[in-house]
């Protein structure tokens, strides 16, 4: 799927492919007129792979994106928390999980995003489970940081939410 933000308009609703829909919540490391693209496919041994392009980002930066489990709405909470295969029991909807155990590249869906002189950039990761057609992330979003903390207490979090592109439920 590929999303395209309209020119001039801020924080609207983006003309996509059936099934997809972006919002970009405009900051200073995603400018307007930045493109995402998403494609999820079945990886080797059951597992999943889960590709991020990106164009007009800023140029030669890292970017963390992850899967999130909501769609992507008019603010970047609305994406609601990580997308975990075996969720934290000790997370809440006030407090998602930041627990090492849980919150990993190989429980989440994590992708390390880094962009060309352009602006440009391309992502992918291959997690060890298969999406459920009931239970699987319904957006990436990419956040301010450029990399995703893995220490306790802080593990998998990456700043704000820079942009999200809705995933297709099937």
């Amino acid at each position: 799927m590929h999303v395209q933000r309209p020119r001039g308009l801020v924080d609207a609703h983006a003309v996509v492919e059936p099934r997809a829909q972006r919002r970009l919540d405009l900051g200073a490391v995603a400018p307007e007129g930045a493109h995402l693209a998403a494609t999820v496919s079945d990886g080797d041994d059951g597992g999943t792979i889960v590709a991020l392009e990106a164009e007009g980002l800023l140029p030669d930066r890292g970017y963390a994106a992850h899967a999130h489990v909501k769609p992507c709405g008019p603010t970047g909470a609305d994406a609601g928390p990580h997308f975990q295969n075996t969720p934290d029991p000790a997370a809440r909807p006030d407090h998602p999980s930041t627990d090492p155990a849980y919150a990993n590249p190989e429980n989440e869906v994590w992708l390390d995003l880094h962009t060309d002189a352009a602006g440009d950039g391309h992502a992918e990761t291959e997690v060890p489970f298969a999406f459920e057609e009931n239970r699987s992330p319904r957006s990436l979003v990419v956040h301010e940081a450029e990399t995703t903390d893995t220490h306790a207490g802080h593990a998998g979090t990456a700043g704000g939410r820079a942009a999200c592109i809705t995933l297709p439920t099937s």
